[in-house]
This record gives structure tokens, C-alpha cells and sequence, in this order.
């Protein structure tokens, strides 16, 4: 006679099969957690790669506003309209041309582009709309200060 008995042995070999199956449950379970835990941290690096991605970006476009000069402050009518060269007013009839031509190349203007063109023209100090350049008459914008205020005024005419 054996440790167990006769049918000790064979329900002492059912038990360690039935153990063995909830073990290997268990480790099965064990092991999809940590798959899906292994997913979370693949997706959270990943997020955070492209959020390190996107500061850079920020910071790398922050030193070339800086080194462009971009960052210093600039008011557009000062910019357009300065006492010490006589030649900046022709750059304000200048920018307003540029507008009206954009506006003219897209067609149809919405009401808030027709709204900043009037606003524009107020603030410009009563430009004439009939006092409008041909653009091709300016060959080169060599002051800066011009150049940025009628990017300005153009970014913020067409967005």
C-alpha cells in the first residue's frame, strides 16, 4: 500500500492537476495585466515624446522669433507712419494696397475682413480708399519695422 491509499492517489493527482489549471489561470490573468500595463506605458511614453516634441518646437521657434527680431513689440502705425523718414507714409498707402489687392485676388471678402480693412483704414488715420498704390511701384522693402507691420497686417487680414 502506497502514502495515500488506492483512491487517495488518484484524487491527490486530480488535486495537483485542478491546482496546476488555477495556477496557470492565474498566471495567464497575471500576464494580460501586464500586457495592457506594457500598452499604458508604450501610449503614455509615446504622448509624452510628442508633448516633449511639441515644446521643442515652441522653444526652437522662440529663439528664431528672437533672433529675427520678432519678439520685440511693434505698433503698426508707428512702424508704417515714422517722423524720421518722410518715405515711411508711402508704405502706409503701400500696406493698404496690399491689402485691398489681396482682398481682390481671393474674390469675396468676409464681413470680418471687410471690418479690419475699415479698421485699418481708421486707425491708419483716414486713409482714401482712392489713395491707394499700385504695389508693383515698391521694388524692395528695406525697413524691418515696415516689413513686420505689413506681415502683421496681412496675417491678420487673411486669418
Amino acid at each position: 500500500m502506497g502514502l495515500f491509499g488506492r483512491g487517495k492517489e488518484q484524487a491527490y493527482k486530480h488535486g495537483l492537476a485542478d491546482a496546476a489549471k488555477v495556477t496557470g489561470q492565474k498566471f495567464d490573468e497575471i500576464d494580460e495585466a501586464i500586457g495592457n500595463v506594457q500598452l499604458n506605458l508604450s501610449e503614455g511614453i509615446g504622448q509624452l515624446s510628442d508633448t516633449v516634441d511639441g515644446i521643442y518646437d515652441v522653444l526652437q521657434s522662440d529663439a528664431q522669433e528672437k533672433l529675427l527680431g520678432l519678439t520685440e513689440q511693434l505698433t503698426i502705425k508707428e512702424a508704417l507712419m515714422g517722423e524720421d523718414d518722410p518715405d515711411l507714409d508711402d508704405y502706409r498707402h503701400f500696406a493698404m494696397s496690399l491689402l485691398f489687392t489681396i482682398g481682390g485676388l481671393l474674390g469675396t471678402s468676409d464681413d470680418y475682413q471687410q471690418r479690419y480693412m475699415r479698421s485699418m483704414m481708421i486707425y491708419l488715420e483716414d486713409m482714401d480708399p482712392q489713395e491707394i498704390k499700385d504695389i508693383n511701384s515698391v521694388s524692395n522693402v528695406e525697413n524691418i519695422d515696415v516689413s513686420r507691420a505689413i506681415l502683421i497686417m496681412v496675417s491678420e487680414y487673411l486669418y
